[in-house]
């Protein structure tokens, strides 16, 4: 299959829009839908483009967005059509904003994975790494709604696993990942007894 890496022009906005959605429906974003194309500013909007799809088939897929700001690039979009995985073409594009970012100044690149972990793993096999933050050494209070789609349970439960210092790990029961949107009053009780327990 002969693919090409090219900019986002336009006209490219429906078949993006399709590749996108039916990208993410086997992820954790398979709820982020957009209706039309994010305007990106200073960055990158790459298609990969088949030039032997079948009639009636996607041309477009593949698809990466990518913003810069200052020395952090970040990828807002990271998508390959269903029917084309394997086939290299996520990194294709991936290799292609590495390039953009260095040229706008970037030396960094990070993305959101909604803890799915084998986006996590794809990001690893091109290199990603966390850097060592160190422990926190501070009192910690961890608010998690149970309901949060953005940061799992296994992620919320783990973090006493980087704190050494005292420790509170607070469930709300039906909330989301707003929880101080979302239960104020409760979020405020529990913020005030933890400051009273361990004054500064």
């Amino acid at each position: 299959m002969a693919v090409e890496v090219r900019d986002y022009r336009p006209s490219d906005e429906q078949a993006w829009l399709r590749c996108r959605v039916l990208s993410f429906l086997g992820t954790a974003y398979f709820d982020d839908v957009c209706t039309s194309k994010p305007v990106i500013g200073r960055g990158a909007a790459l298609v990969a483009v088949a030039a032997d799809a079948p009639a009636g088939g996607p041309a477009i897929v593949g698809v990466l967005d990518l913003c810069v700001d200052g020395s952090l690039a970040t990828i807002d979009t990271i998508a390959v059509h269903p029917d084309f995985r394997g086939a290299g073409l996520g990194t294709a594009l991936f290799e292609q904003a590495r390039i953009r970012a260095a040229a706008l100044g970037a030396t960094m690149i990070d993305a959101w994975t909604r803890d799915d972990e084998p986006t996590l793993a794809w990001y690893r096999a091109r290199g990603a790494i966390r850097g060592p933050l160190g422990m926190i050494k501070v009192p910690t209070l961890y608010i998690w709604g149970d309901a949060d789609d953005t940061v799992g349970r296994t992620a919320a439960e783990g973090t006493v696993d980087f704190v050494e210092a005292p420790y509170s790990f607070e469930v709300l029961p039906g909330v989301g990942h707003f929880a101080a949107d979302q239960a104020p009053e409760r979020v405020s009780e529990l913020m005030l007894a933890h400051v009273i327990a361990h004054p500064v």
